[in-house]
Order: C-alpha cells, then sequence, then structure tokens
C-alpha cells in the first residue's frame, strides 16, 4: 500500500528552525536554563552582599543629650536662668568586631569560594546546554534528511512497481520483477516509517530544550 503523509492539525505548530535561532531561543527560553540564571543573577547579588558586610561595616550617627533646656533651682529655691543643652555627637561602626575579624574573614572567604563554585557549575551547565542545542539540532536534520530520501525513493519505488505490474498484463514482463519491486518497496516502507519516528524523536527533544509545544513540529 502507499504511505500517506500525516497532515498537519490544527493544534500542531510548524517553525522553521536555523542553528543561530536554536541556541538563542534554546539559552533563552530552555526551563532549567532559566531557573539557573536566576540562581546566578542571585549569587551575584549574595556575592556583593558578603562582600560588603566584611570590608564595609554599617555606619550610623549617633547623638545623644545630657541636659534639655529646663530652670534649675538653686539651694534657696530661686531660679536660675536657662543654661544652654549639652550632649555628644558621634559616629559608630555596627556589626564590626576587631577581636573576630580574623574568624569573620574566614568565613567570608568560605562563602564566597562557595559561591564562585556554584557560578562555575551553572556557567558549565549552560555551555553543556548549548552543547546539547547543536548537537540535537543536526541530529533532527540528519533525521529529516533521511525521511525526505526514503520519502522520494518510496514515490520512485511505487511507480517502478506500476510499471513492473503493466508489464506483466501485458505478458511483457515476469512475474519475477514484479515480485522484485514488491520488495524493495517494503523494504523502503520499513526505513521510512522507522526514519520518520526517529524524526519524531529528535522533534521532542528539540521541544523539550526550547520549551516548546511536544507537538510542535520543525523543518
Amino acid at each position: 500500500p502507499n504511505i500517506v503523509p500525516v497532515r498537519k492539525t490544527r493544534t500542531q505548530i510548524v517553525e522553521n528552525l536555523t542553528l543561530k535561532k536554536v541556541i538563542q531561543e534554546g539559552l533563552s527560553e530552555n526551563a532549567p536554563q532559566k531557573v539557573r540564571e536566576q540562581t546566578f543573577y542571585q549569587n551575584n547579588l549574595e556575592l556583593r552582599n558578603i562582600w560588603a558586610e566584611m570590608w564595609m561595616p554599617t555606619v550610623q550617627a549617633t547623638m545623644s543629650s545630657t541636659q534639655g533646656l529646663r530652670r534649675l533651682k538653686n539651694y534657696n529655691g530661686t531660679a536660675n536662668t536657662p543654661r544652654d543643652p549639652q550632649g555628644a555627637m558621634g559616629i559608630v561602626l555596627t556589626d564590626f568586631n576587631l577581636f573576630n575579624w580574623g574568624r569573620d574573614y574566614l568565613n567570608y572567604l568560605g562563602a564566597k569560594q562557595s559561591l564562585h563554585r556554584s557560578q562555575e557549575q551553572l556557567a558549565e551547565q549552560k555551555r553543556q546546554l548549548r552543547m546539547d542545542l547543536i548537537g540535537t539540532y543536526f541530529l533532527f536534520l540528519n533525521r529529516m534528511a533521511n525521511v525526505n530520501f526514503y520519502k522520494q525513493k518510496l514515490k520512485n519505488l511505487a511507480f517502478a512497481r506500476r510499471v513492473a505490474k503493466k508489464k506483466y498484463d501485458l505478458r511483457r514482463g515476469k512475474s519475477q520483477d514484479v515480485f522484485h519491486s514488491e520488495l524493495e518497496y517494503d523494504s523502503a516502507q520499513t526505513d521510512y516509517l522507522a526514519w520518520s519516528v526517529n524524526k519524531q524523536t529528535a522533534e521532542l527533544a528539540l521541544a523539550y530544550l526550547l520549551n516548546d509545544e511536544p507537538d510542535t513540529r520543525y523543518k
């Protein structure tokens, strides 16, 4: 029997792909990568925070008053003139203890190294995603090329089969020719179906990496 290509349904989306488009969309739309980008951003903020806490202690200005405006009475009960208010102003370094500086510095180095390792792991995962996008894209192209090849081969073999049958009906051909054409057609049909499944598998892998709908079709 002849192969009838599956019709594209309304729910399927057909997208034209290029390597540049796959890399750009994959790095920006891939769901796990979005989480990693947010973590990368938060790590950078945390690096700034721990640096500031270590090297830039919080500075606060203080002001105190020891005596306000008031009238004072002397020993015999008569009122004195108001005295000027007295007080003090100063600067306080909060969360800073010189005696604990060595311990705080070690804690700072440990937190810094931990965040740097996390950033390196996130960067490596991003590079791996890029390689996965490139590999999956070329895998899809290879499988699509094989599907197209066997699709065209089926058309040619279908024509050859009709010619062999026509010759046999007109007693100008042999039954072996008909049988051979049937075998070639069936073999090509099997290959076509196998490569079609392989192509759909590659499309699913691309859809996952690009964060597209599972039924998205590419070309």
